[in-house]
């Protein structure tokens, strides 16, 4: 009688975990290719109503690529790179004022997915044909063409790429960085502003730490550069230590900022001596950029250490 009992009570116990579970699996119940559509229509919406249109910044294993672009209603995007801002491209287009079309197509794969059908400067960062870029690699610069959407929030797509696994942010433009791109051509002219303040060395985490910019952008006469922020310091031991970021210029106009561009972004932030540094701003009064930690600290030069 006793194991009866037991049974009895074991079975309603598993009864009621069954009810709870079935209850939180409710939100659950609606079939994943409605919720699928569902989104997906959402995004559509999003890309084609965007009055600004959108900065589309590209990670590969050269750095950080913008694209300005613009969707329309009928699966078609219009887009301007920075991408022969400081890289040859064989036919001479001046990728930053000559606009490409191509066609986009949002897709339920096995998550959803933008994918860019036709080819386009996205392609361009991919393409190992040598007639396209001088990058000796079998997949260019390692970027990718479709991508997975990993969220939307904010007005602004995490993407990662379905080959090579990159990552690439896609959020709405501002009034100003459109303009910062088509009156000032600020896609081009970012990299010719920044020329002279490359390079200066920043107090952090009680170490002096060494901050160059594009480096490789000035270290030969080679066209091709990459585009990182190499941050250098000594550690307690005296041995060097180096981290290398992924670096992007924000968009903006001259006359919104000092002639310099005002900020300077990483993809993912960098470890420099147990800090976590995600961007760096421009100071006037010291003529350099501050680092700018990723809880908002900011790490300035040592005092009467401006160059």
């Amino acid at each position: 009688m006793k194991r009866t009992i037991k049974y009895i009570a074991l079975i309603a116990c598993v009864g009621l975990l069954g009810a709870c579970d079935l209850k939180e699996d409710r939100t659950y119940d609606e079939p994943t290719d409605i919720r699928l559509a569902r989104a997906l229509d959402e995004y559509s919406r999003a890309l084609t109503s965007a009055a600004n249109g959108w900065i589309l910044l590209v990670d590969s294993n050269f750095g950080v690529f913008r694209h300005y672009l613009s969707f329309d209603e009928n699966d078609r995007v219009i887009m301007l790179s920075d991408l022969s801002a400081n890289y040859t491209v064989k036919d001479g287009t001046d990728t930053t004022t000559a606009p490409r079309q191509s066609s986009y197509q949002l897709k339920a794969l096995h998550m959803p997915s933008l994918i860019f059908n036709t080819y386009n400067y996205i392609h361009m960062l991919c393409d190992p044909t040598y007639s396209v870029m001088d990058v000796p690699t079998h997949y260019a610069l390692y970027s990718d063409f479709e991508y997975s959407i990993l969220s939307f929030d904010s007005g602004v797509f995490t993407l990662r790429g379905t080959l090579n696994k990159t990552t690439a942010y896609l959020r709405r433009a501002t009034k100003d960085e459109a303009d910062a791109v088509f009156a000032e051509h600020a896609l081009m002219n970012d990299y010719a502003r920044i020329e002279g303040h490359t390079g200066s060395t920043l107090s952090i985490g009680g170490r002096e730490v060494s901050v160059s910019f594009l480096e490789a952008l000035h270290a030969t006469a080679t066209a091709n550069r990459n585009r990182f922020v190499d941050l250098t310091w000594q550690d307690e031991a005296g041995a060097e230590q180096r981290v290398q970021g992924h670096m992007w210029i924000e968009l903006e106009t001259v006359t919104s900022g000092s002639g310099v561009p005002t900020r300077i972004g990483l993809m993912a932030p960098v470890s420099v001596c147990g800090v976590q540094i995600a961007s760096f701003r421009w100071n006037a009064d010291t003529g350099a950029y501050d680092a700018v930690g990723q809880d908002g600290t900011v790490y300035t030069k040592p005092a009467g250490n401006i160059e």
